[in-house]
């Protein structure tokens, strides 16, 4: 399915390039600020910024895993299994809409 755009839009790069062009600008400013909170002083740089910048412009997708930390049920019952798988799907699914840029 393809999304109708404005003119304006249409002449605009897709968000991922740019957050990563973004990232990169970040990465050479080499900028570091000071900044005192509650939980103490705090240091924040451009450097850390870019790198979360082009983690997010790299993501695609997120996998999560309800079976890492399940208990034996699933083993056994197979309700609790279909619980479990429900949830994975479910939870990456989710998950991956909230941190994809390009999911809407």
């Amino acid at each position: 399915m393809t999304k109708l755009k404005c003119p304006t839009c249409v002449s605009f790069r897709e968000l991922d390039a740019h957050l990563f062009e973004l990232a990169t600008y970040c990465e050479y400013l080499e900028n570091q600020v000071r900044y005192e909170g509650e939980e103490g002083t705090q240091y924040v740089s451009t450097e850390t910024i870019g790198s979360w910048l082009k983690l997010a412009a790299q993501l695609e997708k997120v996998d999560i895993n309800t079976w890492k930390f399940a208990d034996d049920s699933g083993m056994y019952c197979r309700p609790a299994a279909d619980a479990y798988n429900s949830d994975m799907k479910h939870y990456s699914s989710y998950s991956t809409a909230l941190t994809n840029l390009r999911s809407g």
